[in-house]
């Protein structure tokens, strides 16, 4: 395998490279312009979600906390004041505290009314949903740009006048989308993913696990933004509908709440209907895209077990060992082994072996075979293969043994450092005190 080839394999590992080591030439990757339009449009709903999930975290504790300590100063103004009032103390200071004690009546009424919290809270669940609407219009835009002929079963009707007043037939078919699309928004989800089934020829869109609670969590939006919350007939027949079970208290009339566990739910299950459904409809629609649409795949899966979010990475893996078609085998096999990553992280050594399994790794590459010794903590096999590898192999690199998350806790046993050390002629450790003054020079 040539270099060029090498060079090509090792941007799709997710286990994966980094972007500040990859060639920047790879359609898939780069800059932001240079990204295919699906990839784009899922690379920013991801983002949006990720920014919705890190204002939660940052903001709904300070509220919480400015909400604490407003009570608190609420409560030394009552006991400082009464005290005063009810004591010995001069005829002035009893008309300061009097006065103190009405500002802090007029403070009381504003605190015992004050939904600050929910208010932020329901706030930001609701701006999920914002995300999501504008992700449905950013792909169905690239996917009409990317497949022209799509445009020829729209069926907008225009008069000679309409169509006489747009300089180039290029705005033209774009008014036409636009009209089509804020149509689509309109519609529930039930009936956008049905749309997007007829459309798109799918026979179905919807047989994934979290449907039933993506249903739910859209119609508890509905009732944030239309009923303060209060439950419906129609969000109680929407729930039976997909097979969601409610819990007994949810009847008509009661109000619903958020909390952080179902909030932070809601963020994963909405950013994996967006990634799921522009993946489905991508490769469907653009079937010569299949690499672009697994590197981009795998790109986000990386950058999940970058940050640590297992349940993620686990559920995009096993969307995509469920996909009809993956453009390779060692895509297929990067799949598996980032799937092996995140259940090893949250179930241990042995549900990752159970996932590993499931293929044949005998006569795989020796990239493979390290990451799965890696994943199964056999690391004087990993330390023997690192050697056999030497400085670079199909897949792994220098700068991977610092930076992918499969070699985290291997990077701290005696097999590692040896290994490290055998093959490039310099302590782990000292390269790594090399790589951090780099990184501090290039800041300043």
């Amino acid at each position: 395998m040539g270099p060029e080839e090498r060079n090509e394999k090792g941007k799709q590992v997710g286990y994966q490279q980094p972007e500040e080591f990859a060639d920047q030439d790879s359609p898939a990757f780069g800059d932001e312009g240079s990204l295919h339009p699906i990839a784009r449009a899922i690379d920013k709903f991801v983002h949006d979600v990720r920014d919705i999930e890190e204002c939660a975290k940052q903001c709904m504790p300070q509220a919480q906390a400015s909400f604490l300590k407003r009570g608190e100063e609420l409560e030394k103004i009552f006991l400082t004041n009464h005290e005063l009032v009810s004591g010995e103390s001069s005829r002035e200071e009893k008309l300061v505290a009097a006065r103190e004690l009405r500002r802090g009546l007029r403070l009381l009424a504003r605190f015992e009314n004050d939904a600050t919290i929910s208010t932020l809270e329901r706030s930001l669940f609701i701006g999920l949903f914002a995300c999501l609407d504008k992700f449905v219009g950013e792909l169905l835009m690239a996917v009409y740009t990317a497949c022209p002929e799509l445009y020829k079963g729209l069926s907008a009707q225009l008069n000679i006048a309409d169509v006489l007043a747009f300089p180039s037939l290029v705005e033209l078919k774009e008014s036409v989308l636009d009209k089509e699309i804020e149509g689509v928004r309109r519609k529930s989800y039930s009936e956008q993913f049905k749309e997007f089934e007829k459309r798109f020829s799918f026979e179905t869109l919807t047989k994934f696990e979290s449907w039933p609670a993506f249903i739910e969590a859209a119609q508890r939006r509905n009732l944030f933004t239309h009923c303060d919350g209060v439950i419906s007939n129609q969000y109680l027949k929407s729930c039976a509908d997909v097979g969601y079970k409610v819990d007994e208290e949810h009847v008509v009339g009661h109000r619903l709440a958020l909390g952080s566990k179902y909030f932070f739910k809601s963020c994963f299950i909405i950013a994996e209907v967006g990634v799921m459904l522009g993946q489905t409809i991508w490769r469907k629609m653009l079937p010569e895209d299949l690499r672009l649409a697994d590197t981009a795949l795998n790109k986000l899966i990386y950058e999940y077990l970058q940050i640590e979010q297992w349940h993620k990475v686990t559920s995009l893996c096993k969307f995509s060992s469920k996909l009809p078609k993956i453009s390779d085998d060692i895509m297929a096999r990067m799949f598996t082994i980032n799937h092996a990553i995140a259940v090893k992280n949250t179930n241990g050594v042995n549900a990752a072996r159970k996932i590993l399994d499931k293929k044949d790794w005998s006569a795989s590459i020796y990239d493979f075979k390290l990451a799965r010794s890696v994943i199964l903590e056999e690391y004087d096999e990993a330390g023997k293969i690192m050697k056999k590898i030497g400085e670079s192999g199909e897949l792994i690199y220098e700068e991977a043994y610092h930076d992918w998350p499969l070699f985290k806790k291997f990077r701290e046993s005696e097999q590692f450092l040896d290994g490290y050390e055998a093959v490039y002629g310099v302590k782990y450790l000292a390269k790594l005190a090399e790589l951090v003054t780099d990184a501090q020079d290039n800041a300043e």
